[in-house]
């Protein structure tokens, strides 16, 4: 299923995507097609899958993405799998927002996410 939509919605060859940026797109639709996503929580997964679609920074969606989901992080309101996702780019945020482009972004985001 994740082949299909990621084919048929999203084509990481056609878009010229890194191998890191197409991990962490990977991980996006996998959230948003997982049924125990949150409805709250996949609104913010498609907000942030559309903007790395449009070529937005990632250290920006990484962290619009964060501030997004931190009301639903602290009040422990997660499903299972987003608080995985979530705590790997908490844990990581510093990194991430000093994200480089090219050979160093692609390697961190494809560490975490690939």
């Amino acid at each position: 299923m994740k082949e299909e939509f990621s084919m048929g919605i999203f084509s990481p060859s056609a878009a010229n995507f890194n191998v890191g940026e197409t991990a962490l797109l990977e991980q996006l639709i996998n959230l948003i097609l997982n049924p125990e996503t949150t409805k709250d929580e996949r609104a913010a997964l498609t907000t942030a899958k559309k903007a790395l679609e449009q070529k937005t920074s990632v250290a920006k969606v990484v962290n619009d993405l964060l501030n997004e989901l931190m009301l639903a992080a602290v009040g422990l309101k997660m499903s299972p799998e987003m608080k995985s996702f979530y705590s790997k780019l908490y844990n990581n945020r510093s990194a991430l927002k000093a994200l480089e482009t090219g050979a160093a972004g692609s390697t961190l985001l494809f560490s975490l996410f690939g």
